[in-house]
C-alpha cells in the first residue's frame, strides 16, 4: 500500500479512537426535544436518520426517541416539519449528547402553498425531473410521485437545465419494492442526460397485503440489492469478493469506451490495468468497527454475474463494469455495504444509475435464510454518476433498460407458441438470462434494437428494413399476439428474463397465420411453464 495512504488511514483511525466508548455492539438511543423560536414544544415533527427506515415523530411535549442498531456508526439526523426549515446534523455513535435540544426556524412560506403555473413545457420538465430522480430501470415504471405540488420546477435557459427543489416533503411510492420514500429535496439539476440532486429521505414499509405480491416485493428488494455497489462492498467485508464473482483492476489509464475495442488481457499486459484482490483494497478496523475501501488509483470492477455487450470495449470481458474514483484514497462503509463516509467517492458506468426507484434503506438486512441468487441487472450501461456526499448523485447515461415482471405465467406448454416456424432461433444461456430483455434481443441475429435518449424510448425492427414509420415486429408471447410499437414494448417490459427459454424471429413478410400483422416480422418468445 502507498505510504501516504498508510499514514492517512492511521491518522483517520487515531482520530476515531478519541470517540471510542464501551458497548459498541449494543443498540443505542437518541432522545431530545424540539421547539420553535418561542420555545413552544412542537408536535408531529418528523425525526429520522437519513436514508434509512429509522423514523419517529415528536409527542405533545416535543420529545422524541430513536433507537439505532449498534452497527450504525455514522449517521445524519434530519428534523423536518411543514412551515419550518429542515435541520440536518451528522453524528457518530461515539459523540451523541445525552439529550438533544433542537430549535426549528420558521420559513417564509409557512402554511401557504403556492401552485406554480404549468407552462407548455411543464410536462417535458417533469419527465426530465422524474427520470433523473428515479433512474431508468425495471422498477421506475412502478413508481409514482405523490404531492407533485410540493415540487418546484424551473428552467435555466442559459445552461438548458431543469432545476427543482421541494417546499415540503413529497413521497415516492415504489410499488415494486414496497416502500414509501419521504423526500426532502434541496437541489436538483438535469439537462436530461446529466443529473445532480441533493436530498434527505427516509423509507416507510409499504408492503402489499396480498401474500403473493408481498413475497414478490421482498424478492425484488433482494434483487435490487444484488444489482448495486452495496453488494460488492459487502462481499469485500465478508472476504468473498471472488466467490461473488467480482473481479477488480486498478486503473493506470482508462480505455476510451467510445473508441474501438480492446481486451482486458491486452490492457493488463500493456500496464494500463493492474489486477488486484480484496486484501489490497479493503481494510477493517476492529476498534472503530468500520470497513474501508481504499486505493491510490481508480478501480475498475467487473460483475461477472451480469452480461453486458452494449458499448463494452472489452471483448474478452462481456460483463457489467463500473469505475470507482476515490479522490481522497478511501471511503468508509457499513456491514451492509452502504457508504457512511463517502469522502468524495464517485461511481461510473453500471453503478452510475442508482436512482430512487432501486434505492433501499441503509439499514436493509439481507434475509439470512435467503440464498444469494444470480443478479438480475437493473440497467445495462450508464456513463457517469458522481456522489459528492451521501445524498448527492450526478448521473450521465447513454442507454438505460426498463424491465418488468411477469404478472401471470399460467401459459400452456411453450412449444405451442411455435405454430410459426422461426427463421432464427436464439437460446440464451443461464448467465445470459440475467441480462435485460433488450440485451437479449440484441443477441438475436437480424434484429435491430435502438434507443432514443431524448424520449427515453426503445425501437425494434428487422435489420435491413426502413427506419421510417412504425416497423416494429409483432410479438408472440404465451400464445397472445401483440402488434404495434406501443403494445409490443409494453409487453416486453413485463417479461422476467430468467423465465425465457428461446427467442425466435420470423424475419420478413406476412404469415398465413398472422396476416398483415406479421408484415414487419414476428418475435416469438418462449417462457418456462
Amino acid at each position: 500500500m502507498n505510504k501516504f495512504i498508510i499514514f492517512y488511514l492511521h491518522l483517520f483511525f487515531t482520530l476515531l479512537l478519541a470517540f471510542q466508548v464501551h458497548g459498541q455492539s449494543s443498540a443505542f438511543k437518541i432522545t431530545g426535544k424540539i421547539v420553535d423560536e418561542k420555545n413552544t414544544p412542537l408536535e408531529f415533527v418528523n425525526v429520522y436518520i437519513n436514508s434509512t427506515s429509522i423514523f419517529t415523530q415528536t409527542d405533545s411535549l416535543g420529545r422524541f426517541t430513536l433507537s439505532l442498531p449498534g452497527s450504525k456508526i455514522d449517521f445524519e439526523l434530519v428534523v423536518s416539519m411543514v412551515g419550518f426549515n429542515t435541520q440536518k446534523q451528522k453524528f457518530t455513535k461515539y459523540n451523541i449528547p445525552k439529550f438533544l435540544s433542537i430549535k426549528l426556524i420558521g420559513n417564509q412560506l409557512g402554511e401557504v402553498v403556492i401552485k406554480a403555473k404549468q407552462d407548455k413545457y411543464w410536462w417535458k420538465k417533469w419527465q426530465i425531473f422524474r427520470n433523473g430522480l428515479l433512474g431508468e430501470n425495471q422498477f421506475s415504471r412502478e413508481c409514482t410521485i405523490e404531492n407533485k405540488d410540493n415540487v418546484q420546477l424551473k428552467m435555466d435557459p442559459t445552461n438548458k437545465l431543469v432545476l427543482a427543489n421541494s417546499r415540503e416533503t413529497f413521497i415516492v411510492r415504489n410499488k415494486a419494492l414496497g416502500y414509501k420514500i419521504h423526500v426532502d429535496l434541496y437541489e436538483f439539476s438535469s439537462d436530461g442526460v446529466k443529473t445532480n440532486y441533493s436530498a434527505s429521505k427516509y423509507f416507510e414499509d409499504d408492503l402489499s397485503n396480498d401474500e403473493k405480491e408481498r413475497a414478490m416485493q421482498l424478492k425484488r428488494r433482494l434483487k435490487a440489492f444484488h444489482s448495486t455497489s452495496n453488494w460488492f462492498l459487502q462481499s469485500l467485508a465478508n472476504g468473498n469478493m471472488l466467490g461473488e464473482k467480482f473481479e477488480v483492476f486498478k486503473i493506470k489509464s482508462m480505455v476510451d469506451i467510445y473508441l474501438g475495442k480492446t481486451t482486458v488481457e491486452k490492457e493488463v499486459l500493456e500496464g494500463r490495468l493492474i489486477k488486484t484482490t480484496d486484501s489490497t483494497i479493503y481494510q477493517y478496523d476492529s476498534l472503530s468497527k468500520r470497513h474501508l475501501i481504499y486505493s491510490d488509483l481508480p478501480l475498475l470492477v467487473f460483475n461477472k454475474n451480469v452480461l453486458n455487450y452494449f458499448r463494452n470495449p472489452f471483448t474478452d470481458y462481456t460483463y457489467a463494469f463500473s469505475k470507482i474514483d476515490l479522490p481522497n484514497h478511501f471511503a468508509v462503509f457499513n456491514n451492509n455495504g452502504f457508504i457512511s463516509i463517502p469522502n468524495g467517492i464517485t461511481f461510473h458506468f453500471h453503478w452510475g444509475n442508482e436512482g430512487l426507484s432501486s434505492a433501499l434503506p441503509e439499514n436493509y438486512e439481507v434475509p439470512s435464510e435467503t440464498p444469494v441468487e444470480a443478479v438480475v441487472p437493473l440497467i445495462e450501461l450508464v456513463f457517469e454518476n458522481r456522489k459528492s456526499d451521501s445524498t448527492a448523485i450526478n448521473r450521465q447515461y447513454t442507454e438505460n433498460q426498463n424491465i418488468g415482471f411477469v404478472n401471470n405465467t399460467t401459459s400452456k406448454d411453450a412449444n405451442d407458441d411455435y405454430f410459426i416456424k422461426p427463421d432464427v432461433l436464439f437460446r440464451p444461456t443461464e448467465l445470459e438470462k440475467n441480462a435485460d430483455i433488450y440485451t437479449l434481443l440484441r443477441r438475436v441475429p437480424g434484429l435491430r434494437v435502438g434507443y432514443n435518449p431524448e424520449t427515453g424510448q426503445y425501437s425494434i425492427s428487422i435489420a435491413g428494413m426502413s427506419t421510417n414509420g412504425d416497423n416494429t415486429p409483432s410479438l408472440l408471447l404465451n400464445q397472445k399476439l401483440y402488434f404495434g410499437k406501443a403494445d409490443v414494448l409494453n409487453a416486453l417490459e413485463f417479461i422476467e428474463t430468467n423465465n425465457i427459454t428461446e427467442i425466435g424471429l420470423v424475419k420478413y413478410g406476412s404469415n398465413s397465420m398472422l396476416g398483415s400483422r406479421g408484415g414487419n416480422g414476428t418475435i416469438i418468445i418462449k417462457l418456462k411453464n
